[in-house]
């Protein structure tokens, strides 16, 4: 199992959290973030105390906001309550607007104007034990992280090569890619096992379109760290879809699972390989297990609602499926082609259908690149 960190922050921070989303599964983390999880529960306290309790780490996105939410309390208190130290906090926002003075006064100010209401009331406390923990120690904020390729908040969560793997991030931050590939060339010949910088040249040549070459580095990724769920899914997709070894492709898919039970991408991706092969009881129980780890994966949705559709005959259930997954993007175009074929050939509404044609269709040519792909009825 990878290593888990819980992401800790207030809904307009959501674009920073979602970059380190990235930045730190790029990195063979598991990140547990609201948006990925918390559908799955009943109610959003219950999901908090499981979700901090189940991360080995909570980085949390101090803002005035952040300090200003019951929910963000809540998580820093669960997190300030566990042995082991996993409570991580970062600076999201100008420091003089959280860590200065007359910020605490104000926030105490309010907090105790709020204290009459009893879901309020246990919010100063938390806050002092925040005020406590800022001013032991050195926190750093995003904005710095971010230039430093993450290097102080890596090496917080025990990498043992924080340093390299933030050049490596560094790199990735690079606008040009035949510069990034220059530039991770150069890193690996001075290192020559670091396994996300294969990882990342790997990606940059598949873009270039040099897939022999990027098969060998994701081969090189594996082989510098066994247990990379990323570069095994990402080697699983390429076999699958410019090979002819699908046997190999789905013993990489099942690696990358085994390596992270949780990690989403993989589960949907080889429920679609299965899918693809006529195994529909396993590509269906991989499609509900992804969602189970995600609710809000459009994509894993759109799959399971074609494959309900197609050889379950729940339609009821597709259309739903369909309609979660374009709540979720409502620029996602498969799911609206999806969405359209259901409609007009299996629910004979050709009305509803012709407007989610329409939409698939112009988002195609907008987006450039999209193929829609399921085959109708009479099309096979």
């Amino acid at each position: 199992m990878s290593l888990r960190v819980f992401v800790s922050y207030r809904g307009e921070d959501a674009s920073a959290a979602a970059e380190l989303d990235a930045r730190l599964r790029s990195v063979g983390v598991t990140v547990i973030r609201d948006e990925r999880s918390a559908a799955a529960y009943a109610e959003w306290s219950t999901f908090m105390e499981e979700a901090v309790a189940a991360a080995d780490f909570v980085v949390a996105l101090l803002s005035p906001g952040y300090l200003r939410s019951r929910s963000c309390l809540f998580e820093a208190r669960a997190a300030l309550d566990r042995e082991g130290d996993p409570f991580v906090p970062v600076l999201a926002a100008d420091p003089d607007a959280v860590v200065s003075p007359a910020a605490w006064s104000a926030l105490e100010r309010e907090w105790s104007g709020r204290a009459a209401d009893a879901a309020d009331g246990d919010a100063l406390p938390v806050l002092a034990r925040i005020r406590a923990f800022l001013d032991r120690r050195r926190i750093p904020t995003l904005d710095a992280l971010r230039a430093a390729g993450y290097a102080a908040l890596l090496e917080r969560l025990g990498f043992a090569e924080a340093d390299l793997q933030a050049q490596v991030l560094r790199i990735g931050a690079v606008e040009s890619v035949e510069q990034q590939e220059v530039l991770l060339d150069e890193h690996l010949r001075a290192h020559p096992d670091h396994a996300l910088a294969h990882q990342l040249r790997a990606g940059v040549q598949k873009q270039r379109g040099d897939l022999l070459r990027a098969r060998r580095s994701y081969e090189r990724a594996i082989e510098a760290r066994p247990d990379y769920a990323d570069a095994h899914n990402d080697l699983a997709l390429l076999l699958e879809h410019h090979t002819d070894e699908h046997e190999l492709s789905a013993r990489h898919y099942r690696a990358a699972i085994d390596a992270d039970p949780g990690f989403d991408l993989a589960l949907n991706n080889y429920g679609s390989f299965l899918k693809s092969r006529g195994r529909h009881d396993e590509a269906r129980a991989l499609f509900e297990r992804a969602l189970g780890v995600n609710p809000a994966y459009a994509g894993a949705h759109s799959n399971l609602g074609t494959l309900l559709a197609e050889h379950y005959g729940e339609l009821e259930a597709a259309g739903a499926a369909f309609r979660r997954a374009i709540a979720l993007n409502e620029r996602y175009a498969q799911a609206h082609f999806n969405y359209a074929v259901l409609l007009e050939d299996f629910l004979a509404d050709p009305d509803a259908a012709a407007v989610h044609f329409a939409r698939a269709e112009a988002l195609r040519r907008e987006l450039g690149d999209v193929d829609l792909g399921w085959e109708r009825p009479g099309q096979r």
